[in-house]
C-alpha cells in the first residue's frame, strides 16, 4: 500500500523507488498493477515500472495490452523490456512476442524469438513467423529463429 500511494502521489524519485521495491517482491495486487500502468506514460519512471511488471509474471496479464502498445515505442531499449515482460506474462503473451519477430532494430527480433524459443511447445503458433526470419538477411535474426523453432519443435 505504501507503494501504490508512492506511485500515485509522489515525485520521480518516490516513484521511481517504489516501482523497484515492487520488482523485488514475489508478487503484486491488481492495485499495484494499475499504478504501475500509469507510470509506463511517464519516461523518467517507465523501465522501473516495466520491470515491477515483469517480476509479477503470469499475475500481470492485464498488463498484456499496455505492454504490447509498448512494442510500438520508438526507443529500441522500451521495446525490449517489452518483450521480456511478455515472455514472463507466458502462453498468453505469445502474439506481442511474435510482433516482436517484426522488430526493426535486429537485436529485438532475435530477443523475440529467444524469448518464443524459451516457452517451448506453448508457443507452436508461433513457428510460421519464426520460419519468415529464417529468410532474414541478418545472421542473428537467422540465428535466433532456428533455434527458436528448434525449441518448439524440441529438436534442440
Amino acid at each position: 500500500a505504501i507503494c501504490v500511494q508512492a506511485i500515485e502521489n509522489g515525485n520521480i524519485e518516490s516513484k521511481r523507488s517504489a516501482a523497484c521495491a515492487l520488482a523485488l517482491r514475489d508478487s503484486g495486487t491488481e492495485e499495484a498493477l494499475e499504478a504501475l500502468l500509469l507510470m509506463l506514460n511517464l519516461p523518467e519512471v517507465r523501465i522501473p515500472a516495466i520491470r515491477a511488471i515483469r517480476s509479477m509474471g503470469v499475475q500481470a496479464i492485464l498488463a498484456m495490452p499496455k505492454v504490447c502498445d509498448l512494442l510500438q515505442n520508438t526507443d529500441p531499449f522500451i521495446r525490449a523490456h517489452a518483450l521480456l515482460v511478455l515472455e514472463a506474462m507466458g502462453i498468453k503473451a505469445v502474439g506481442g512476442l511474435i510482433r516482436g519477430l517484426k522488430d526493426p532494430f535486429p537485436m529485438n527480433a532475435y530477443l523475440a524469438a529467444v524469448c518464443l524459443g524459451r516457452q517451448g511447445e506453448a508457443a507452436i503458433q508461433a513457428l510460421p513467423a519464426l520460419r519468415k526470419n529464417l529468410e532474414s538477411p541478418i545472421h542473428r535474426i537467422r540465428q535466433g529463429a532456428k533455434k527458436a523453432i528448434q525449441q518448439i519443435e524440441r529438436k534442440e
